[in-house]
């Protein structure tokens, strides 16, 4: 992400994607969270994109991107790929991709990292996460995901409504989820109780629409994350 934002600062035109083999400052959406990567498993990048795509609705833009890596992983991988609101996609419930995008004026930088041949994780992260390679006993072809994934984001960006393409990959929990609201400054905060509930779909916005235990009216969320109850 930041070689991206200085590629473009000293004229990169839009379209331009950086990908790493390693990073040292990984970084996830939430504050404090890092994305760690041994060297030469995985893909880690980020398309230097004009900021003009769903202009009037742009919490859209991580939702198409998640579109995109879930297409490309069930189409590459054959195997099952949903994404989860806001930004993530999950293969077999677990995390195996995360999105960071990044609006700076009339530009935006859109940071993926998909986990491809890892085999080992944090054990904090336990049952969480997985790796396209721990699911389907396979290496993964990095080069051919990777082309798939960037011809993906072109379609996708490219839909007029990507709403009900998305709706059709999106990770809906038979039973009760949580979800776990952003402070007041939009900052994540783990003495925020999570919200037992349903996830019912995504609104026109990219909001999350999500039914609270008890509740008849569903809430609109548009900051936080959802994840399994437990």
């Amino acid at each position: 992400m930041v070689d991206a934002v200085a590629v473009a600062d000293m004229g990169g035109p839009p379209g331009t994607v950086v990908a790493a083999g390693f990073q040292e400052q990984g970084r996830g959406r939430k504050p404090g969270h890092v994305w760690d990567s041994p060297a030469g498993k995985n893909l880690l990048f980020t398309i230097y994109l004009e900021n003009i795509y769903f202009q009037d609705r742009p919490t859209l833009i991580p939702l198409a991107a998640g579109l995109a890596v879930a297409r490309a992983v069930t189409d590459c991988c054959c195997v099952g790929a949903c994404i989860r609101w806001p930004n993530d996609v999950l293969v077999n419930a677990c995390k195996v991709c995360g999105i960071l995008c990044v609006a700076k004026g009339s530009r935006l930088f859109a940071g993926i990292g998909i986990n491809c041949n890892q085999t080992k994780f944090p054990e904090e992260f336990s049952g969480s996460v997985t790796s396209l390679c721990c699911a389907t006993g396979r290496r993964v072809d990095r080069d051919g995901l990777f082309k798939a994934v960037l011809e993906q984001l072109y379609r996708c960006l490219m839909l007029p409504d990507p709403i009900p393409e998305i709706m059709r990959m999106l990770w809906i929990p038979e039973g009760d989820c949580l979800y776990v609201p952003e402070s007041s400054q939009g900052e994540f905060n783990e003495s925020i109780r999570p919200v037992c509930g349903k996830v019912l779909g995504i609104g026109k916005m990219g909001e999350l629409l999500f039914l609270s235990a008890g509740a008849k009216t569903p809430l609109k969320v548009i900051s936080g994350s959802i994840r399994a109850a437990t």
